[in-house]
């Protein structure tokens, strides 16, 4: 209808009416792609807003999880009493939790930080990455948790391998046997300590010293460190999540 004014008006020579045609042309294309614009952006927002969400909610299970499980928290705590037995005064005794550790030195059982998180992966495999965050601060953040989680690996390979299965190098000192649950049927391991033989022994002593320092900074390093790190994380996703769902509700 419009090109049918505009050739009625050339026709005519009616050149004020062809320019106001012309004009509402232009209006129209360009509110068309304001439109289109607008919308495109309150879509990415809305996405943008639900994987942050998403991925704070996951987060916060994640932490939830690995707070639940003491099991690296309470063999560090009996690590560190099992030093100050092994290499303290005569006459002292090591207990069964003690002897545990000193058994177990080599073990390092923490995987949170290698746990699923969908929402991050679905944002890292976005066509825009990171740069689907807005807001700078949580883009570094993100960054900065995605930088931590990649390293873990590598450091506790670190860790692994520069430490010494006590029970297998020093079966004198730390004999062990395998036993069966009457209830579950698992087989799991009982060992005994030598304490006069480990104190005795200075190859024991040497191994056993390098383990337990590797399992404190591991433990420092890897397990607190990627509470810290998650903490920061979801204090940030939840400050951003926060402002827009303010901002949204402001007319």
């Amino acid at each position: 209808m419009i090109l049918s004014r505009i050739s009625k008006a050339l026709r005519e020579q009616n050149w004020l009416a062809v320019a106001i045609e012309f004009v509402i042309v232009i209006l129209g294309v360009v509110i068309g792609f304001q439109v289109t614009a607008w919308n495109g952006e309150r879509i990415m927002q809305e996405r943008e807003t639900a994987i942050l969400t998403r991925l704070r909610d996951e987060l916060v299970a994640d932490q939830r999880s690995r707070q639940a499980s003491m099991n690296n928290e309470n063999r560090l705590t009996a690590l560190r009493e099992a030093v100050a037995v092994v290499f303290g005064e005569e006459g002292d005794v090591l207990d069964w939790a003690q002897c545990n550790a000193v058994q177990t030195s080599s073990y390092y059982s923490d995987v949170s930080a290698s746990s699923a998180l969908p929402a991050l992966e679905e944002l890292l495999n976005d066509a825009r990455g990171l740069n689907l965050i807005s807001d700078e601060a949580l883009r570094n953040a993100v960054a900065e948790y995605v930088h931590f989680r990649e390293g873990v690996p590598r450091l506790v390979d670190w860790y692994v391998r520069g430490s010494t299965s006590l029970p297998t190098a020093f079966p004198d000192l730390i004999p062990q046997i395998a036993l069966i649950n009457s209830e579950t049927g698992a087989i799991w391991t009982r060992a005994t300590c030598d304490l006069d033989g480990m104190r005795a022994n200075r190859a024991f002593l040497n191994a056993f010293s390098e383990n337990a320092w590797r399992y404190e900074y591991y433990f420092r390093s890897l397990v607190a460190g990627h509470v810290a790190q998650a903490d920061a994380l979801i204090e940030e996703l939840s400050r951003v999540i926060g402002e827009g769902r303010e901002q949204e509700a402001t007319p």
